[in-house]
């Protein structure tokens, strides 16, 4: 049978409506560019700071700047724009409108091909608006979506034909195979997205072979060097850096099959009008039913008028059908359903479009076209007109942003300052201001040399809305001028002129207790990490000091464990505090919010590190102070947050400029003559200047913020390195802390005064006077050093132990080691190995320290994580009820927590599951790194799990288990102690029973 269509070569009217079509497409995404030309969100930022760095010749991304993944075709194509037009966000958008216009040519294609020239005509105008989120990112530079779209519809189209004629046994050349290899390739690379499509087109292909895709080598051959050419820029890219694009997908993680279907249905509709019509609309319903209504027609059509059809238009219309199907099973399987855009719903759309041009075209009953091509007219009139009022909308928002940046930009020129701190809205002036000034929110890694410059300036300028900026300023008693622009203010010469503080000396507390008198002394004023304060976020939590004798408090500062924005924690939102002053409680503070900004010298920062939160006071003749941390009653989905030191400030009546140039010009000269080589741990502004003015190297700085600088050979995340020589710059009231903790280490040091800082030296092994060779027990906290993360040297110890070997002197000192720093960690050892080397003392510090699960039942998974006990309460228990079961894990040297999830299965005599709990394993174990707990010891966690009140009376088996959630693949067991193991899963028959 002949492989082509049986349409006629000439163009009929059908083609000239559909070439209306296509001009009225192009012109309205012409339009739509020059409407969005104000850009306002920082993702087509981005793609516009590429496209200008690429139209100078300045760089050539591989990738969206600050990705892994979304090559840089379209911004290249935004880059020519530039280049041609200057600058300007029209010239940007008109990129993605390059390819915009070349996909819907190719739909118009597509759909020829498969229902002949009115087919086309109709698919040419339902893609030339289409629902209203697809239409709004025709002329929206996202960075690969319209690349996408093209390389989709290309793909299909050429598929398709080379599949009709390879079933009709004619040649396909290798040229052909090649370029749709070419094509395949360049899609990946630019946005993976495009799976769908591909692999619609293989399956095309393969069925065109027969099955037998051996027959054709060359063409199988050509076609995959074609993919390696087209994605040589995607391997080149990983190759160099550790694949890491591989990390980067949303493919699996989905929601429950029910979430994920109910979610996908929202976001389909979110696609149809981007939210303008308002959720009670009938609107958003009545659009997409209609647009699949349609598309159902059409497949239905295609199905049933098969054996008329010739190859090609078969082959077209079964590659629209495929790639709907493989598309929406892709979406609905993926993490896409867990985000609120209809963005990933767009691809979709031209697949779509084909099936209706089907619907109108290729029916066998004239009254079923006529009635398809009237549903579909009525709906292409319903996008147009919302296209029509988006862009309307979207010009008026463009003449007010451009006036807003251009008040901004005043404004800003007018401080002085080179850097201008601002919420991520604020981000598109980089673009606007031609990045005259770097717009950060001082997190967000879009592109990392404007956050790097915001983060180097000595004295930027601040968004009056950045992160509570105004109370916090006001709280700490700053001086400030400010500018209003645009409905914000830009804040500049901010002044904050701390007076000498210092701790007020523990011989001066009396008592420092919690709210239930419980002694925090050892645990708050004792200058280490690893000892804290965790009571809970759900209730309200006092702190309270005692003084000897009536103080003035100037402030009070908090260290916790932990960084102000770890998302495994239930940080403290707010404080309340009150002191008694000549016999009377007064407050205050109340509820002051925990604002994440931070001082270092005379600027503000967003937080990094530890959360080092204080709060002035100036309260004279304190006998008592008091801190009340309200309780969340949400709170509760992350561990308790850690308070590990707690320090009441007192003033010694002057003031200290140390955070001066001078100061920086001192310490780089003293680091250059007597200290060239060795880890400089300064406070964040002091570091930022020793790099910007001082001359100090990158690689030394390990007082860096890692979030900005990457960490290379020297530690930014608090870690101390023995093997190399380590320099600690601290003000003077931070002095003690670091004496005491270099002497709870043995460590030989030296200091030496340099301007108004205490700068100390430890020479390289200078840690290791003992003569145990461990990793220090030290961390520095963003301002002086403090006892704290042991975990490497337990660990360190732990394994020597194992081994064994040395004398017995050695393993003893290395066993008290372990009781000192980390008591918790003896669980890692047998009781009777505790009792030879620390007898009974060593044991009681076991049993109050250490979780020992009784009875034990080792179960190894293959990732390295332990299951060591399994306690289920109550034994009996009535339908609806609740179980409560204690688990122990611990991790192996070898354990690498990925994405796994924890199960828990209560199955009936039958194996029937009755009641279940599926999680993301405990934090302490699959969270923070610096929480793990050291190879071997264990960790509880607590889980309740409801009955159902229709089970019937009986045993039941619990299982525990540890699945991949992107496959759902179950953790392979390689050894139990648990009574059986069954489906890769720990099982203890009838470990509860239902009675009645």
């Amino acid at each position: 049978m002949d492989a082509e269509p049986n349409t006629a070569r000439r163009f009929e009217i059908a083609d000239v409506l559909a070439g209306v079509a296509l001009a009225l497409g192009v012109a309205a995404r012409i339009a739509g560019a020059w409407a969005t030309r104000a850009l306002s969100e920082p993702d087509p930022t981005v793609v516009a700071l590429m496209a200008r760095h690429m139209a100078a010749l300045k760089e050539f991304p591989v990738f969206f700047y600050g990705q892994a993944y979304m090559g840089s075709l379209e911004p290249a194509a935004s880059a020519l724009m530039v280049r041609l037009l200057g600058s300007t966000g029209l010239a940007v958008n008109l990129g993605p409108v390059l390819f915009a216009a070349a996909a819907l040519a190719f739909l118009w294609r597509w759909a020829r091909d498969a229902a002949g020239p009115w087919g086309g005509c109709a698919a040419a105008w339902a893609g030339c608006f289409g629902p209203l989120a697809y239409f709004q990112f025709q002329f929206a530079a996202r960075g690969g979506y319209m690349v996408a779209l093209a390389v989709n519809a290309l793909a299909i189209v050429a598929a398709a034909r080379m599949a009709a004629r390879l079933r009709a046994g004619e040649s396909v050349g290798w040229a052909r195979w090649f370029g749709l290899g070419l094509l395949a390739g360049v899609g990946a690379w630019s946005n993976l997205i495009v799976a769908a499509a591909l692999g619609t087109a293989a399956l095309l292909l393969l069925h065109g072979l027969r099955g037998k895709f051996w027959r054709q080598p060359a063409g199988i051959a050509a076609g995959l060097a074609g993919f390696v050419a087209g994605f040589s820029p995607w391997l080149a890219w990983n190759a160099r850096h550790g694949w890491a694009s591989l990390a980067m997908s949303q493919i699996g993680g989905h929601a429950p099959l029910r979430e994920a279907l109910r979610n996908s249905w929202n976001r389909l509709l979110l696609l149809q009008d981007s939210g303008a019509l308002g959720a009670d609309s009938r609107g958003p319903l009545l659009l997409a039913a209609g647009g699949l209504a349609l598309a159902a027609l059409g497949a239905v059509a295609a199905f049933a008028r098969r054996r008329a059809a010739t190859p090609r238009e078969r082959y077209a219309r079964a590659g629209a059908a495929l790639f709907c199907a493989i598309f929406a099973l892709i979406f609905v399987t993926s993490g896409f359903t867990r985000t609120h855009t209809a963005r990933y719903w767009v691809p979709l759309v031209p697949g779509l479009a084909v099936l209706a041009g089907i619907a109108c075209a290729a029916p066998r009953r004239r009254g079923v076209r006529v009635a398809a091509s009237l549903a579909l007219a009525a709906l292409v009139v319903c996008q147009g007109a919302l296209a029509g009022a988006a862009l309307a909308g979207a010009n008026r928002k463009s003449v007010a942003t451009l006036a807003g940046h251009r008040e901004l930009g005043a404004a800003l020129d007018r401080t002085g300052a080179t850097a201008l701190l601002a919420p991520l809205q604020l981000f598109p002036l980089n673009f606007a201001l031609d990045e005259r000034y770097a717009v950060s929110n001082g997190k967000q890694r879009f592109y990392e040399p404007i956050l790097r410059r915001a983060e180097l300036a000595a004295a930027p300028a601040y968004s009056s809305d950045f992160n509570g900026l105004g109370p916090f300023l006001a709280q700490a008693g700053a001086a400030f001028e400010s500018i209003p622009a645009a409905g914000r203010s830009i804040v500049w010469n901010v002044r904050h002129a701390p007076p000498d503080l210092r701790a007020i000396p523990a011989d001066a507390i009396a008592a420092l207790r919690d709210g239930a008198g419980a002694d925090l002394a050892g645990v708050l004023a004792d200058g280490n990490l690893d000892t804290v304060w965790a009571p809970g976020a759900r209730r309200d939590a006092t702190l309270e000091w005692t003084f000897a004798e009536p103080r003035d408090v100037h402030s009070i500062q908090f260290l916790f464990a932990h960084a102000m924005g770890a998302e495994a924690f239930d940080f403290p939102r707010r404080v309340s505090l009150a002191a008694e002053i000549g016999g009377e409680w007064r407050t205050l503070l109340v509820s002051a919010p925990f604002i994440p900004l931070e001082w270092s010298g005379p600027r503000l920062f967003y937080p990094s590190g530890f959360a080092r939160p204080a709060f002035r006071l100036e309260a004279r003749g304190v006998r008592a102070l008091r801190a009340t941390f309200p309780g969340e009653p949400r709170a509760g989905r992350g561990l308790a947050w850690r308070l590990a030191e707690a320090d009441a400030l007192e003033t010694a009546g002057r003031f200290q400029r140390r955070y001066t140039s001078k100061a920086v010009a001192a310490l780089a000269a003293w680091l250059r003559a007597q200290a060239p080589a060795g880890d400089v741990y300064a406070p964040r502004w002091i570091s930022n200047q020793l790099l910007a003015e001082g001359g100090i190297p990158e690689e030394r700085l390990a007082g860096l913020v890692p979030r900005v600088f990457a960490a290379g050979d020297v530690p930014r995340d608090g870690s101390v390195a023995a093997e190399r020589a380590g320099l600690f710059i601290v003000e003077p009231r931070h002095e003690a802390a670091a004496r005491r903790t270099l002497a709870a280490h043995g460590a030989k040091y030296w200091v030496k005064a340099v301007d108004k800082w205490q700068v100390f030296t430890v020479a390289a092994g200078g840690w290791g006077a003992d003569g145990l060779d461990l990793p220090p027990a030290a961390v520095w906290t963003g301002e002086t050093l403090v006892a704290g993360r042991a975990s490497a040297r337990v660990a360190a110890a732990l394994r020597r132990l194992r081994a064994g070997g040395g004398s017995d002197e050695t393993q003893r000192a290395l066993l008290a080691e372990i009781v000192r720093w980390r008591p918790a960690a003896l669980s890692a050892l047998p009781a009777e190995h505790v009792w030879r080397l620390g007898g009974a003392e060593a044991i009681r510090v076991r049993l109050a320290s250490a979780q020992v699960p009784k009875p034990a039942c080792a179960t190894a998974f293959a990732n390295g994580a332990r299951l060591e006990g399994v306690a289920v309460a109550p034994a009996e228990i009535r339908a609806g009820g609740e179980l409560e079961v204690r688990l122990h894990w611990s991790a192996g040297e070898d354990f690498a927590p990925g994405q796994e999830i924890v199960f828990l299965h209560l199955r009936d005599a039958r194996g029937k599951i009755v009641a279940q709990d599926d999680y993301r394993g405990s934090a302490l174990l699959w969270g923070d790194p610096s929480l793990r707990p050291v190879p071997g010891e264990c960790v509880a966690e607590t889980r309740r799990i409801a009955l159902p009140a229709e089970v019937p009376p009986g045993p039941l088996d619990l299982a525990v288990g540890l699945y991949q959630p992107q496959n759902g693949r179950r953790v392979k067991v390689l050894a139990s102690e648990a009574p059986a193991v069954r489906r890769r899963a720990a099982v203890w028959p009838a470990a509860v029973r239902v009675v009645p």
